[in-house]
């Protein structure tokens, strides 16, 4: 427990995109469904079901992919993120804080998603709960289970 507080408070102070601390953002909006596992994995897991960011570079940016990403990108958004999306007024400065990270003309959330993506060599890995086994695949022909 003190190992979470700790990481919690150290991954608030580092994650921020301009004036918003995205980590806070994320904790408000999505409560329970969020778990930030480390410094470079945050889970998403709105059911069963679950979204793995990991990040292997520039851990100060995972959280503001993850907020972008599940804004933007992610397949829960039409499920369970409307409300979600529709109090996420910050996502649009957000992306414009992160804008440097799109190398293209065209400002859009998927280039800017892309580029954090580079930068911070993000995997996005899919787990699930099942039958009291948590089991995640990073790969296509992957399937790792581990007993709760």
């Amino acid at each position: 427990m003190k190992l979470l507080l700790t990481l919690t408070i150290f991954i608030s102070s580092i994650a921020s995109a301009g004036d918003y601390d995205v980590v806070d953002l994320l904790k408000r909006d999505l409560g329970e469904q969020i778990n930030f596992v480390s410094l470079s994995e945050i889970h998403y897991c709105p059911d069963n079901t679950c979204s793995i960011y990991k990040a292997s570079k520039k851990l100060e940016l995972l959280p503001t992919y993850v907020y972008l990403h599940i804004i933007h990108a992610s397949g829960y958004t039409s499920i369970y993120r409307k409300p979600f999306i529709e109090s996420a007024k910050e996502s649009t400065e957000i992306l414009n804080q992160s804008k440097q990270y799109c190398l293209e003309t065209d400002m859009s959330a998927q280039c800017i998603l892309n580029g954090i993506a580079t930068n911070i060599e993000a995997t996005e890995c899919s787990g699930r709960y099942d039958e009291g086994y948590f089991c995640f695949s990073c790969k296509e022909s992957e399937n790792v289970c581990h007993k709760l």
